[in-house]
């Protein structure tokens, strides 16, 4: 779906009008903000919007349509999953923008065990999940200025601090609740 405006599904955060389909992307000028059930999602707002979607599913953030990964210039995104989150491509903040991640009911995954970044924005990220984040395929990759939170209740928390522009990366909160290693590599 590609649009000069918006794109939302009538309520805004979670819940509104069930998007369902198997490989899903949105490209908009403006913000977006929708409720899936997907499997593969791929959306861009190719301003300084914000990005929110919520999905009753796995996500697979990855190519599908012509857009890549999620990203914005310089809003917020954030991604909301009922089940583990595999970060196939890229979610980008851009300049400043914030991005947060949370799998309620799953993990948080690199599809490749590389150093290639997986969430790039020069704003801060926050990441949550239930079961582990980085469990499989190796490190979740940041090129980010801040952790401010990642934490999982089970799992462990494995993240990998790229840090391109060498001025360092603040961590505020890294934690594993209940059971699970912290690794941490810069």
């Amino acid at each position: 779906n590609t649009t000069a405006g918006a794109i939302d599904d009538t309520s805004a955060g979670a819940g509104g009008s069930l998007i369902t389909a198997t490989n899903l992307a949105l490209s908009a000028v403006g913000g977006i903000d929708v409720n899936l059930a997907v499997a593969l999602v791929a959306a861009a707002s190719t301003t300084s919007q914000n990005i929110r979607i919520d999905d009753t599913s796995t996500t697979d953030v990855s190519t599908f349509g012509g857009v890549t990964g999620i990203s914005t210039t310089d809003g917020t995104v954030t991604l909301v999953s009922a089940g583990t989150i595999t970060l196939t491509s890229a979610i980008i903040g851009g300049t400043s923008g914030a991005v947060s991640l949370t799998s309620s009911g799953g993990q948080i995954n690199d599809a490749a065990n590389d150093a290639t970044a997986n969430i790039p924005t020069g704003g801060a990220v926050s990441l949550t999940a239930a079961s582990g984040i980085g469990a499989n395929n190796g490190t979740v990759d940041l090129d980010v200025v801040t952790v401010t939170l990642a934490t999982s209740g089970t799992g462990g928390v494995a993240l990998n601090l790229l840090d391109g522009n060498s001025s360092g990366v603040a961590n505020t909160e890294i934690t594993a609740t209940s059971s699970g290693d912290i690794t941490v590599e810069a």
